[in-house]
């Protein structure tokens, strides 16, 4: 039988082989952290020589760098501008604008943020946008609106008009507080040379009803658009470019986005200034000139638009809570 001696020595030996093989490792991980990828990589492959496993975890990571690399169409620091419009009596505004503010943030900058409000209602939202980690610019105006589609019209035309006095150059697409954003499309809308659309997901309240609607794509290349109610399954109407003029779809104006110079472009300037005080204005422009496209500048999000990066939600603009009757005491 061991002493209690033997023991004790038996324990610390073992303590002081487990802190020096920790204190090894320890250093060599603290020394790679700071050394290039290339030195990092090399001295793994040496290490680890007779392991298979490890040749293909660094053979695949070469391959998904490269894979990125060589996409020749994506600028990681061009512009993106998101116009986000405004409704005057909804009472959930606040608490979806910060949410969508959080999305913003996780996306890689450059972008740029153009919020659009009344300026009797701009004073928490201010304090909001302060608060934020995103470029933004609060865009306010007097006029007083009845009708809410004639109001977004107007917010998004004073948007547009800012980016074309001011010549922002970049992506531009339309938001409303309530959409939820897969960072994923940033990156694909950055690949656009001058128009894209993408499939834009319409969720119903309770998730009874859902339409999608978008562009129909052969790759990138768009053939025509659709709209399907996923909860019936039923397709409400299909148009291709071939029957466009005879049967316009109706584009989601969600699901689309354009480079900015089309707004100061020489070629279609005298279009934009004819129509800058017409109830549309830039948007009924904006909307031709995306459909009207050729294919060759016209392109779908992503390879086959067979992704949904964008879904809104039709928020009500009040809720009424259940009336319970209070118990008899």
């Amino acid at each position: 039988m061991e002493s209690p001696t033997s023991t004790s020595r038996k324990e610390l030996h073992f303590c002081a082989k487990t802190l020096l093989h920790f204190s090894i490792f320890f250093t060599m991980g603290f020394i790679a952290a700071f050394m290039p990828w290339d030195a990092t990589a090399y001295i793994l492959d040496r290490h680890f020589s007779n392991s298979e496993q490890t040749g293909r975890i660094l053979t695949s990571t070469n391959l998904s760098v490269g894979s990125d690399t060589e996409d020749q169409h994506y600028n990681s620091t061009r512009l993106v501008i998101v116009i986000t419009t405004t409704q005057s009596d909804d009472k959930f505004h606040q608490g979806t604008l910060i949410r969508l503010a959080h999305s913003l943030a996780n996306v890689p900058p450059p972008l740029l943020w153009l919020v659009v409000e009344a300026q009797n209602k701009s004073l928490r939202t201010t304090e909001i946008l302060r608060g934020t980690r995103v470029m933004y610019r609060h865009l306010m105006y007097k006029e007083n609106f009845t009708d809410p589609t004639a109001e977004k019209d107007h917010q998004r035309n004073i948007a547009l008009r800012h980016i074309e006095q001011h010549q922002l150059s970049g992506m531009v697409l339309f938001s409303v507080p309530s959409i939820i954003y897969s960072l994923k499309l940033f990156k694909e809308i950055r690949k656009i040379k001058s128009f894209g659309a993408w499939p834009v997901a319409s969720v119903g309240l309770n998730r009874r009803k859902v339409i999608v609607e978008g562009p129909i794509c052969e790759d990138s290349k768009i053939v025509g658009w659709f709209s399907k109610d996923i909860s019936s399954r039923a397709t409400q109407w299909v148009s291709t470019m071939q029957d466009f003029e005879s049967n316009p779809p109706k584009i989601n104006i969600f699901g689309f986005g354009f480079d900015s110079s089309i707004l100061w472009d020489p070629n279609r300037s005298s279009g934009t200034r004819s129509m800058t005080n017409t109830t549309e204005g830039f948007i009924k422009f904006v909307l031709e000139e995306a459909t009207k496209e050729d294919g060759n500048n016209l392109k779908g999000i992503p390879s086959n638009c067979s992704k949904i990066m964008l879904w809104q939600l039709n928020i009500p603009k009040s809720f009424v809570y259940p009336s319970h009757p209070k118990p008899n005491l």
